[in-house]
């Protein structure tokens, strides 16, 4: 099947923004790369800390008479232990998801006048809600929890969406870009000069986090059946099928990707993990956005009484997918993992309701020309007997019912995900007692999560309260661990003098990233504490040949071959 660069047909000014969106997303995907790969590491990094213990050690001897006295000196054995930072938050990744949330909003503006009157009226109530979805209020503009904000939005958007739609129709998409942009522009110099609370842009972000994550889920569910609609066009425009072989292919490859996203669903539901899912939720999401970028095009006869592809359909489609996109990587950066299970449901929920509800569309309607080896993905969205808007219903149906049949987790941990971002700007402006009580509400939605744990660990130990910050982060390793929990864990306990526990701890860590060398340092450590020295000679080995290697391993396991010797 040959892929039709159909943005090449376009005029110059409207195939440039589209080509430069294009980039903007291939940035986009490959930032959520890298952050679904870093994680938590951008908030929290590892430490060291260099442990001295003093070994007696016989330097000389004397003899009187028959006897011989010897001589003792302190000499010193240095090993060096990982332990994990304290939580940290990092306002770069909430400036650069408000950045491009105003380039976005500019450009769905610049396309809205060209829409029919129904339809603008329609699209200007959603840009409304949307604005009023930013919770501007909060950001106090001229001192007061006013909605100042909405009004000035509307103040500066509304005339010029009034003009080109009504007076000058026919304006360059240039000039409507640059005037919406200039528009942003303005109001983001307003938002700055005028609001009374600290760091604004971070609380436009923290507060209406909602509004990249609900177009994110908007998102998911447009691209739910996308995978296997491609699989459809390449097997049925293509020479794979063979002689009245397609349609066998066809439901072969399918059933096979929907075992894949069933086996997802089974291990983040933790009903049972038995790791033969080949693509995770997030590689899922890429996929199907990129066959989408002409799927959407191809089922545009289903849509286009509210709009056509070019350009609205287009422009929303490729910048719904980079919102997506830098949304997720947000989240990943942020170490917000509630917010990072919440999408990855939702696209879970989504692949699997969306496409089974497609081949069940696509055998309603073209079982019969398939078995005869028919190009069917010309005519996929030109249904014969079973509409396609009723397909999309039943999959939302079907989403929904897998939504409550998971105790609405997804919802609880959006929830949970926006308390720990407000606790995090509160933290950030220096309100601990105020960012304290948002964690707190973050892990009365989601008790065993990691974020809000291990933000109150990180404030119980500055306060001082070893046995609270204990508690904690026993919590953080409930649900998502990362191996910075584990470590701090262990080495709250060692301090505590709880080796067995902390020993415990770290093997359970092992159990989760196996091959995790500073876990296995600290484990090595522990046993030479308890006087394990076979153990703590393979653990200091496996470290130093593990993938993740670090400094103080190869020192350790000298001190460790020097306890085995017998010498100082």
């Amino acid at each position: 099947m040959k892929l039709n660069f159909f943005w090449n047909e376009w005029d110059k000014p409207h195939r440039f923004i589209y080509l430069l969106l294009l980039s903007l997303l291939a940035l986009a995907m490959a930032a959520y790369g890298v952050a679904y790969f870093l994680g938590s590491s951008l908030v929290i990094h590892w430490e060291l800390e260099n442990i001295i213990k003093s070994v007696p050690t016989v330097w000389d001897s004397y003899r009187i008479g028959m006897y011989q006295f010897p001589i003792t000196v302190d000499n010193y054995l240095i090993s060096q232990n990982f332990t994990a930072s304290g939580l940290q938050v990092n306002v770069w990744p909430a400036y650069v998801l408000l950045a491009w949330m105003a380039v976005f909003l500019s450009v769905i503006l610049t396309v809205m006048p060209k829409l029919s009157r129904f339809w603008f009226v329609v699209s200007v109530v959603l840009f409304t809600l949307l604005l009023i979805g930013l919770k501007l209020e909060y950001l106090m503009l001229f001192n007061s929890y006013e909605k100042y904000g909405i009004a000035i939005g509307m103040a500066l958007y509304y005339p010029l969406l009034y003009l080109f739609h009504f007076l000058r129709p026919n304006t360059s998409v240039l000039i409507r870009l640059a005037s919406f942009l200039g528009a942003t522009m303005v109001f983001g110099g307003i938002i700055y000069e005028f609001s009374h609370v600290p760091l604004p842009f971070l609380h436009m972000v923290n507060y209406g986090i909602y509004v990249p994550l609900i177009l994110t889920i908007l998102f998911c569910f447009m691209v739910g059946h996308e995978i296997v609609s491609g699989l459809l066009a390449v097997i049925s425009g293509s020479g794979l099928s063979g002689e009245k072989g397609g349609l066998y292919h066809f439901l072969i490859i399918s059933v096979v990707f929907l075992v894949n996203v069933a086996m997802v669903l089974f291990k983040n539901s933790r009903i049972f993990d038995w790791n033969l899912y080949l693509i995770g939720a997030f590689g899922l999401l890429s996929i199907a956005t990129v066959i989408g970028i002409w799927g959407y095009r191809w089922r545009e006869n289903t849509y286009e009484g509210t709009y056509a592809f070019f350009p609205f359909g287009a422009f929303l489609y490729i910048g719904l997918a980079i919102t997506a996109h830098i949304t997720v990587a947000y989240f990943f950066i942020t170490g917000n993992d509630p917010l990072v299970e919440c999408v990855e449901d939702t696209v879970v929920f989504s692949q699997l309701g969306f496409s089974a509800i497609f081949i069940v569309y696509f055998l309603a309607n073209f079982f019969d020309m398939m078995r005869e080896n028919a190009d069917v993905a010309k005519v996929v969205f030109k249904p014969r007997r079973m509409p396609y808007f009723t397909a999309r219903f039943a999959a939302l149906i079907v989403v929904l019912g897998i939504f409550l049949r998971l105790h609405m987790t997804p919802y609880n941990q959006a929830i949970a995900g926006f308390y720990a971002g407000i606790g995090d700007l509160y933290l950030k402006s220096k309100d601990v007692l105020a960012a304290r009580e948002y964690y707190n509400l973050a892990n009365n939605f989601s008790s065993t999560g990691h974020r809000g744990n291990y933000a109150m660990a990180t404030l119980e130990h500055t306060d001082g309260n070893k046995a609270e910050e204990i508690r904690y982060l026993k919590k953080a390793v409930g649900k998502n661990p990362t191996p910075f929990a584990y470590a701090l864990l262990a080495s709250r306990l060692s301090d505590d003098r709880k080796y067995f526990e902390a020993m415990f701890t770290l093997k359970d860590g092992l159990v989760e990233f196996p091959e995790e060398g500073r876990l296995l340092n600290n484990l090595g450590l522990l046993y030479t504490e308890l006087a394990q020295t076979d153990s703590a000679f393979r653990s200091f080995d496996l470290a130093m040949k593990s993938q993740k290697p670090g400094g103080g391993w190869r020192q350790c396991l000298c001190i460790v071959a020097t306890t085995r010797s017998g010498s100082a």
